[in-house]
Parts: C-alpha cells; sequence; structure tokens
C-alpha cells in the first residue's frame, strides 16, 4: 500500500508541475503573435496601422482568431481597428458574429458602431443577431441608431421582419430628417423584403420634403416597380428645381424601363453636372434607356479619370449593371490590385461575368 500510495504522490506531483509550467500555444498570423499584431494595429500612426489591416484583410478566415484574442484585449484602438479588419474580410469572419454583438454592449461608442459596420458586411444571418441589432434603432445615440439601420439592409432578407420598424421612423415627422433619411436607405436595400412596410412609404410620398419623398419612392419602386404614384413623384421632382433633384436621378432608375420618359431629364442633367456628380446619373441611364451603352461608356470615362472623389462608385455601379458592362473589363482590371480598390474591381469584374449575383444593397452606398 506505502509503494502504491508513493506512485500515486509522484503521479501528482508531476501533474501539478505539468499543469503549473505549461504555456498555451500563442495564436499567430504569418509569424506574428496577437500582440505583435496589437501592437502594430494599436498605433497611432497611420502608416504603422493601415498596412497592418490590410494585410490581416488579404488573410481572411485565417487572421480571424488573431483578431477575437485582440478585440478581447484592454488597448482601445488596437480593438477598433481588428473590427475594421474583420468588416473587411466580411463574411468569411462569420466565426466572428459573437464577438461583435458583444461590443454593441460597451460604453465605447466608436467601438460600438464599428462592431454594428462590421456585422453589415459579415451579414450574419440568424434571429439572435438581427433581433440585438435591431433593438439599436431605438438607442439614445442617433450615429448608433442609423448605422443599425443601414445594417439591417445591408443584411436583406434575415431582417425583413424589421421593415416595418424601419418605415415607421421613416414616416415620423418627429425624428430627424438624417434618422428618416437613413431608415429609408435601409429600406431601399432591404429591397422586395421590405414589403411589410409599404403603407408608411406610400404616405411619405407627400411630406414635404424632396429628399424623403425621393427616397420613398425609390423603396416603393424596389418593392414594387410598377408602382405608379412613386415614378410620378420622381418624374415631378425631376422636373422641377434643379436644387431639389437631390437623389430623384439615382431613385427613377429602380422602375427600369417604365421610367424612360425620364431620359431626356437625366440627360441634361449629366450635360450640366460636375464630373463627380455624373456617376449615378449615368448609371441611372444605363438602367433605364433602351440603348445603355453610352451611358457604361461614360462611367469608363469617369473610372479613367483620377480625381478628389477617386473611381470608387463608378467602378462599383458598374458592377452593379452586370452584363451589360461587358466592355468594362479592361478599364477594371488595372485596379484588381489597388489596395482600396481592389475588392470593388474584383467583385465589379465577377458580377459583369455572371460569375457573383449583382447586389440588391446599392443604396447603402448612400450612407
Amino acid at each position: 500500500m506505502k509503494r502504491v500510495a508513493i506512485v500515486a504522490l509522484i503521479l501528482l506531483a508531476v501533474l501539478v508541475v505539468a499543469i503549473l509550467s505549461f504555456r498555451p500555444v500563442p495564436i499567430r498570423f504569418e509569424g506574428k503573435t496577437s500582440e505583435e499584431w496589437s501592437e502594430a494595429l494599436g498605433s497611432r500612426i497611420p502608416e504603422t496601422h493601415r498596412p497592418a489591416i490590410e494585410r490581416l484583410r488579404r488573410g481572411g478566415a485565417e487572421a480571424v482568431p488573431v483578431l477575437l484574442e485582440i478585440l478581447d484585449g484592454e488597448v482601445d484602438l488596437a480593438r477598433v481597428n481588428a473590427v475594421r479588419a474583420l468588416a473587411l474580410i466580411g463574411p468569411e469572419a462569420r466565426d466572428a458574429v459573437p464577438a461583435l454583438l458583444a461590443a454593441l454592449t460597451e460604453g465605447d461608442t466608436r467601438l460600438r458602431r464599428t462592431a454594428i459596420d462590421a456585422l453589415g458586411e459579415i451579414r450574419p444571418e440568424d434571429a439572435e443577431a438581427v433581433a440585438t441589432i435591431r433593438a439599436l434603432i431605438d438607442h439614445a445615440d442617433e450615429p448608433t441608431r442609423r448605422s443599425a439601420m443601414v445594417t439591417l439592409g445591408r443584411i436583406g432578407a434575415p431582417a425583413a421582419a424589421t421593415s416595418v420598424d424601419l418605415a415607421k421612423i421613416a414616416a415620423d415627422p418627429r425624428e430627424k430628417e438624417t434618422t428618416r433619411s437613413t431608415a429609408l436607405l435601409a429600406l431601399c436595400a432591404l429591397g422586395s423584403e421590405a414589403a411589410a412596410g409599404r403603407e408608411p412609404l406610400e404616405k411619405i410620398l407627400l411630406d414635404e420634403s424632396a429628399h424623403l419623398r425621393a427616397l420613398a419612392a425609390a423603396a416603393l419602386g424596389r418593392i414594387d416597380p410598377d408602382h405608379e404614384p412613386a415614378l410620378e413623384v420622381l418624374l415631378q421632382i425631376l422636373a422641377g428645381p434643379r436644387s431639389e433633384a437631390g437623389v430623384a436621378p439615382a431613385a427613377v432608375a429602380e422602375f427600369g424601363a417604365r421610367a424612360r420618359p425620364a431620359v431626356p431629364l437625366l440627360e441634361k442633367y449629366f450635360e450640366e453636372a460636375p464630373l463627380r456628380r455624373r456617376a449615378p446619373l449615368a448609371f441611372a441611364l444605363a438602367r433605364i434607356d433602351e440603348d445603355p451603352e453610352p451611358h457604361v461608356r461614360a462611367l469608363i470615362e469617369i473610372v479613367g479619370i483620377v480625381t478628389d472623389d477617386g473611381p470608387g462608385p463608378a467602378i462599383v455601379m458598374l458592377g452593379c449593371l452586370g452584363p451589360i458592362a461587358a466592355e468594362a473589363i479592361p478599364a477594371l482590371e488595372p485596379f484588381v490590385e489597388h489596395p482600396r480598390l481592389g475588392s470593388h474591381a474584383k467583385a465589379a469584374i465577377r458580377r459583369i461575368r455572371g460569375e457573383e449575383p449583382v447586389p440588391t444593397d446599392l443604396w447603402t452606398f448612400s450612407r
């Protein structure tokens, strides 16, 4: 018995030493630990943290474990930049959804808003995630509310049930116009999934704000392209003072060929518009006009001109035209390796080739 007891004590001692000496294998990405990546992401020098974000973005799902460990840390800027990297990774970062939902409850406003935006890029489909984001449209912080609305729009079909809540906010004259506009943009992004919000949207067609009327008409056009009252509202706005046109030129594109009476007005707008405002007009004309080719070429020309705004919106719009923009591919290919626009250029080319569905949430780019 003594021998058995001694052996047991020895084994116990070995086990205790093993436990005390155990060190978990650090999570690494590209040979660096999460601490090393946290140091780069936590730098206030853009030339340090931006390249780190980009390298982690390119890592896709492989970079997610390191980013989650940083998000679980205590360095505020590193945590925010980790969330930004997760947003850029997009749907491949689905494993980060629980951590991002937890970040929504934190007091750090910047982290909370960044996490909301990241969820909009990842687009979780489960009801719990949607419900958590939905709760934020009643938040006391207005920017948080607006970010939550946009994210619900980006999530799409799984967030369809929130369309009634969004439409009520959009139709409420007590709300700020910026908040009402954001709710309408979210409904535009939801498209046909926002059918439950149709009645409040139709009331907004009578609103005194031309901007809100145009957005409501666009949302109704996404729900029902044959909605005559909505199209009529847009045609009236386009025929009125130029200062009130706002988003009407882009909104009328939701009605496709039915909006062809607007072509002369849109062409006049295009001729008189500064370069930075021409892309959405060319996009609308390409979707409406019987012959889209001249308007596709106009977008290609905008892509080739370097401006302060950059060619990003035109690249996205060409992709959203799908196969009719086939001649744009050679103009898009030089942007494939661009650090900021590369992902947009690749997506546009895939959509034009029919390898990826054309997105239904172009309206969220207006935020």
